[in-house]
């Protein structure tokens, strides 16, 4: 599947999922002001770059964590051949847009294509990642661009109890903890603008 037809697929998919409206909407309901859970987007145009940067192999476990309405997840599930792709949302209004996306992939993309790529599960959790068992990840994105140091601190420790060659792709904030290992720092564009990707391995 190339990239173009990839991108085709997500537009169709998400063309009336306004996942920044849902987002708003639900916080506003909620009473939510942490900024940790604002609303940002990866680009289909260059998300499938980003992961090709951790050399994802066949038959491994991709996870999205804060993975919104599921744009990163049908991505990486599209991109390679992940044997499963997860995406972890706390907000329950955006995981059901998620799901909706979700079904509408099941009946309308999934019957075209082939038995090998129909046979990569697709799961969403709504939940709280940081109490969510992350053990069988083994390439994990998280657009960490709105967390403060201390959700920070508690994301290392989270990823601090990976299994060892997981790779890790975090977006504007970088990791300290020397257990992880830079591999290299790029610009790349997201939803929302430019911002900087670290590629780390543990």
């Amino acid at each position: 599947m190339t990239s173009e037809e990839i991108i085709t697929i997500i537009n169709q998919l998400f063309g009336d999922v306004d996942g920044y409206e849902i987002s708003n909407i639900a916080r506003k309901r909620l009473s939510i002001s942490d900024r940790a859970l604002t609303y940002g987007e990866v680009n289909p145009q260059t998300f499938g770059e980003i992961l090709a940067q951790v050399n994802p192999h066949a038959g491994e476990i991709f996870y999205d964590l804060g993975s919104g309405t599921g744009k990163a997840v049908l991505l990486a599930h599209l991109h390679f051949n992940f044997s499963k792709s997860v995406g972890i949302e706390l907000l329950e209004d955006i995981y059901l847009a998620a799901i909706k996306v979700l079904k509408k992939y099941d009946q309308e993309i999934k019957p075209r294509l082939d038995l090998k790529k129909q046979n990569q599960k697709i799961e969403y959790i709504n939940g709280d990642y940081f109490r969510t068992d992350l053990s069988d990840a083994d390439v994990v994105f998280c657009h960490s661009t709105c967390l403060n140091e201390e959700a920070m601190a508690a994301l290392e420790d989270k990823l601090s109890m990976l299994k060892k060659g997981t790779r890790i792709i975090t977006v504007t904030k970088n990791l300290h903890y020397p257990i992880f290992r830079l591999i290299k720092t790029q610009m790349y564009d997201m939803g929302w603008g430019k911002a900087t990707v670290y590629f780390y391995i543990k």
